[in-house]
């Protein structure tokens, strides 16, 4: 038996419906947002291969109430690509905290020390000039990757 977690990562291919849902919940987010924040929001991009990455949750939360019987296909042959929460990411990739939104470019594999205790595995992320560490398995489930 395959178990998933909400929080696992999707990559889908949308269609021409798929993506106006997506720029419709883009919209809206962006709307209830304060005037001067709203910039900070970027339009979610497929990256080269064509495919925009998800948590399951916000595939659901997106898509779910434009899809089944009776609505046009808003994913590409019905398929979603599960990502394994652990797998590499590339080094220079810009990533979306889900959680607040915070963008970041990854840097690489690293080893956190949160107080006392066993170092940690960990991402090492760039922001604004400045190195942080985020726990491996946060990273891995409340990260996705996007395209700028």
């Amino acid at each position: 038996m395959t178990t998933l977690n909400i929080n696992d990562r999707v990559r889908v291919r949308l269609t021409p419906y798929g993506v106006t849902v997506l720029a419709e919940d883009h919209d809206r987010l962006r709307d209830q947002l304060p005037e001067g924040m709203r910039g900070l929001l970027k339009a979610p991009r497929a990256d080269p291969d064509g495919l925009h990455t998800f948590l399951i949750w916000e595939l659901l939360a997106t898509f779910g109430a434009s899809s089944g019987n009776g609505f046009p296909d808003v994913f590409e042959g019905g398929t979603l690509h599960f990502v394994p929460w652990n797998a590499r990411t590339p080094a220079g990739t810009r990533v979306r905290d889900t959680t607040t939104g915070a963008t970041a470019t990854y840097v690489a594999h690293a080893t956190h020390v949160a107080g006392r205790g066993p170092a940690q595995p960990a991402a090492l992320l760039h922001v604004d000039g400045h190195h942080f560490t985020v726990n491996a398995e946060h990273f891995a489930r409340h990260f996705v990757a996007v395209v700028p």
